[in-house]
């Protein structure tokens, strides 16, 4: 997809205010793109940005038209893109979603019914996202297709909406407050060995009050 495409696809969306460099422009608009249309936009400036680095000096017609609609003249993609580490960021977010698991999948790993899972999802002990189809969970909770020690309760510690690559980093990073045999463990790991989940809780709430 070209990036005079990209701008048909946000045809009609207002520049955010003034004051902004063109990457904060980007940026902004970024976060105004819907879910389905990431992939197309992150493929057109990694286009972009691959041209740039291969030494191509001029921009077609198309491209830069494409990106004098974005805000951004040409002359900002100079040098290393913040934007795809903000666009690698989106997408993966979109692919822990798109790994979640329905009602009657999450059942069969827990051995419950579904209309358990659904009230587990209501009363915040397993990490859920309600969509119009009904409840899907996250499938990183569930390692090893299944469920550890003491998980409601940790999962109870992340409000409803926390984004899932900061619940993956949280549970997935060791903790200098999880430790076993002098070895820092990650909320993951502490769990797996029978460790108190009220810790992992505790080192949730903390690791997402760090975060501005």
């Amino acid at each position: 997809m070209s990036i005079a495409q990209v701008s048909e696809l946000r045809a009609g969306a207002e520049p955010p205010e003034g004051g902004r460099g063109a990457r904060e422009r980007v940026l902004a608009l970024v976060d105004r793109i819907a879910d389905d249309e990431l992939d197309a936009v992150a493929e057109a400036l990694t286009s972009v940005v691959e041209r740039r680095r291969a030494g191509a000096r001029a921009f077609t017609r198309a491209e830069a038209e494409g990106l004098a609609a974005l805000g951004v003249p040409a002359s900002a993609l100079d040098g290393p893109p913040r934007i795809s580490a903000r666009l690698g960021s989106a997408l993966a977010e979109r692919a822990l979603e798109r790994d979640a698991l329905g009602a009657v999948e999450v059942a069969g790993i827990l051995g419950v019914s579904a209309a358990r899972v659904r009230q587990r999802a209501a009363e915040g002990s397993l990490i859920a996202r309600r969509t119009r189809a009904g409840w899907v969970f996250p499938a990183l909770q569930f390692p090893e297709r299944r469920e550890f020690p003491g998980w409601a309760s940790v999962a109870r510690a992340f409000p409803p909406g926390t984004p899932l690559l900061l619940v993956e980093r949280i549970l997935t990073r060791p903790s200098p407050h999880l430790v076993i045999d002098d070895e820092e463990l990650s909320p993951f790991e502490w769990l797996e060995h029978g460790g108190d989940p009220e810790a992992v809780a505790a080192v949730v709430d903390a690791a997402l009050h760090r975060v501005p």
